[in-house]
């Protein structure tokens, strides 16, 4: 018997022998982060600096960090959601003069505890931003960012104007907060600072676990992709309302620590829509995964005006400055750019990574890894007990298996965009367990009908069924719900993030729980993480991926960015899997291995596969039943040797004419492995 490989070590250094082994570090959001040495020097850092500092540059640093919760809410919509907000300013001030008004006592206030102007002032971020979601629900990209500059300018217009509300040019002073009874004066600078910070660290142990529950990477997935993340069963408007929601929620924080920061209430000429572009430039500059970036590249953008004011460099100057080099420096900002300098530092380049680490268990290894450029490594084989490990771990995270004879069927469905018919009455049927496979020309309509049948294109006229359900008017989230998902034609990965991450994307469906379940961090939700994640490891190994477990897929090669999606879609536990074109771009020794290692899994997880593929040579070798379809009709349908030997497949796809249907097509496949006949 084989010995079993050894799966590869992760970045930080645990060992990762067993699929569970590397679930238990990362399931544990917050410890990880303790466990790094640089956060930790960081965090002492940020406490001892502040007793050698004099008053002026602490309470500079101060405001860059209240600045500094806004920019991560705006990392959150921007970063995360990949939506434009210039309403950040009207959100921040709106909080603070009203929270102000709420703390603040008569005759100009009501003189509520603070915790009671927190709640407010939060609970205005939070309905000003969903009220932008939900008016701009049908809009994405300049729309958006429009839309909210219209909400600014709202806010200068209306809020702005009440002065009784705003104190004018005279301002209205706010008391000093109080907390368990000591007041924490602003006149104090050291004292307010520590309590802005512990605000902070709340504020980034939130954000850390919403990044790693299924609803901060639904938002991350519905951000790069809305396609891909409704495959997979993410709710499209409750996961961009929650971006929204969570950018309102920290831009009314910031707005009422401001208000007892200064302690009067700053003029509304700080707050308008060229504030809300600088503070955006923040979010940009600092990079969509990395807090700590964002919350530096905030206090510098207070620190550095301060210290070269001689040499007039503004906020707008730096706004500019900014804008330009996140650009420059891509969605990942100036943070995503160290942290990569640190990896390589620490572990070496990502090849030698790489290099340094097996797979636990390959199909094809030595086809698959030179479609990865790894051709230095090793025929390793199967692993047997890798291998049982890792179907035991997906027995207990899959579904039960369904046993109605139909996984899917589609009946008579017509497709027609303007004048052109994509489909015209076509049907087809998927049996339960089964590998089918649906081949034709370009423009057949195979692309249309996968749409239609995932529910991403409403058919003009026909049905729709899932195990006997009528789906035909169901959303295609609804449609993942019921066991079925897809991969897409061309790659849908969110090239940032990690191997790790982007098939956790896909857990969200067997995940439950709501987001303040995962954020207090209750222990019922957190295992079934720490179940996903060993679900995702045992996937990883079977795709022959879990050497790249911790590599941003970006830096990839495309066929381990096509093998990492597909294993997004299996971590959803798909009943049916369709699969668009699964090679696509790949050489034809690759795509046979990729076929190849699909069929195994689909034997392996007893799953129900519909494939469209214009390797027709694969298909007719691997699938159970092929569906033939040109000019948006079935033109015939059966197992691979009678598709294959079919006069009209022939003529009119194969190419091959009347008389190659004598030969059989086993022997004219082994007749061309070997050479002796071409087509």
């Amino acid at each position: 018997m084989a010995q079993p490989v050894l799966a590869p070590q992760r970045l930080d250094g645990a060992d990762v022998t067993a699929p569970g082994a590397t679930a238990g570090r990362r399931a544990r959001p917050l410890l990880s982060l303790l466990r790094q040495p640089l956060n930790l020097v960081g965090a002492a850092v940020a406490i001892g600096w502040i007793f050698f500092a004099p008053d002026y540059r602490v309470f500079t640093v101060t405001t860059g960090l209240v600045i500094g919760v806004l920019a991560l809410g705006l990392m959150v919509m921007v970063g995360w959601g990949r939506e434009i907000n210039l309403a950040a300013a009207g959100v921040y001030a709106t909080s603070l003069y009203l929270g102000s008004w709420v703390y603040r006592p008569g005759p100009n206030g009501w003189g509520h505890p603070l915790v009671i102007a927190i709640v407010v002032s939060v609970a205005i971020g939070i309905v000003m931003m969903l009220a932008v979601a939900l008016f701009s629900v049908r809009l994405s990209g300049v729309y958006v960012m429009v839309f909210t500059l219209g909400v600014q300018i709202l806010v200068e217009r209306i809020v702005f104007t009440q002065y009784r509300l705003t104190g004018g040019d005279q301002g209205l002073t706010t008391p000093s907060p109080h907390i368990f009874g000591y007041e924490v004066s602003s006149h104090d600078d050291r004292a307010f600072y520590l309590f802005i910070l512990s605000v902070v660290a709340l504020v980034l142990a939130f954000l850390q676990r919403l990044r790693h529950s299924p609803h901060g990477r639904a938002i991350l997935l519905m951000g790069a992709d809305q396609q891909a993340a409704v495959a997979v069963g993410v709710r499209p408007l409750r996961t961009r309302a929650l971006a929204f929601a969570v950018c309102g929620a920290l831009g009314g924080l910031a707005g009422i620590l401001a208000a007892t920061l200064y302690g009067s209430t700053p003029g509304t000429v700080n707050y308008t829509a060229t504030t809300s572009l600088l503070w955006l430039s923040i979010a940009i500059l600092g990079g969509f995964d990395s807090m700590v970036g964002v919350l530096a590249v905030a206090v510098a953008f207070q620190y550095i005006p301060f210290q070269l004011e001689k040499l007039h460099v503004n906020y707008q100057l730096l706004a500019g400055i900014s804008l330009l080099a996140g650009v420059l420096c891509g969605s990942r900002g100036l943070g995503g750019r160290m942290q990569d300098a640190y990896r390589r530092l620490r572990f070496g380049p990502a090849a030698q990574r790489r290099a340094e680490r097996p797979s636990s268990f390959t199909a094809a290894a030595e086809v698959l890894a030179r479609a990865d450029g790894l051709t230095e490594l090793r025929e390793i084989g199967p692993s047997d007990e890798v291998r049982r490990q890792s179907l035991e771990t997906l027995e207990r995270w899959f579904p039960r298996r369904r046993t109605e004879p139909i996984a899917l069927a589609a009946e008579d469905v017509s497709v027609a965009f303007g004048g052109v018919r994509a489909l015209r009455g076509a049907s087809i049927e998927v049996p339960t367990g089964s590998f089918t496979g649906l081949i034709g020309p370009n423009g057949a309509g195979k692309t249309t009908l996968f749409d239609v049948v995932s529910g991403l294109t409403r058919p003009d006229a026909g049905v729709v069924r899932i195990f006997g359900d009528d789906v035909t008017h169901r959303q295609p989230w609804e449609r993942a719900g019921l066991g079925m998902t897809r991969t897409f034609q061309t790659t849908r990965i969110v090239k940032e993030l990690s191997v790790a991450d982007n098939l956790l994307a896909g857990a969200g469906l067997r995940i439950s729980g709501s987001l303040p379940q995962f954020v207090v961090g209750m222990p019922a939700q957190w295992r079934q993480i720490r179940a996903a994640e060993e679900a995702a490891w045992a996937i990883a190994c079977l795709l022959d991926i879990d050497r790249y477990w911790d590599e941003r897929v970006g830096e990839l090669e495309f066929s381990a960015r096509r093998r990492t999606e597909l294993g997004r879609a299996l971590l959803s536990g798909p009943q049916i899997l369709l699969l668009d074109e699964p090679t696509s771009g790949l050489d034809p020794a690759s795509s046979g291995a990729l076929i190849g290692l699909v069929r195994r899994l689909q034997a392996d997880l007893g799953l129900t596969v519909l494939l469209v593929e214009h390797y027709v040579k694969a298909v007719l070798e691997s699938c159970d039943l092929v569906y033939v379809l040109t000019e948006g009709q079935i033109l015939a349908h059966g197992d691979p040797d009678h598709v294959a030997a079919d006069p009209d497949v022939q003529e009119r796809y194969l190419g091959a004419g009347h008389d190659a249907a004598a030969i059989p097509w086993r022997e004219r496949v082994a007749a061309e492995r070997t050479g002796v006949t071409g087509d």
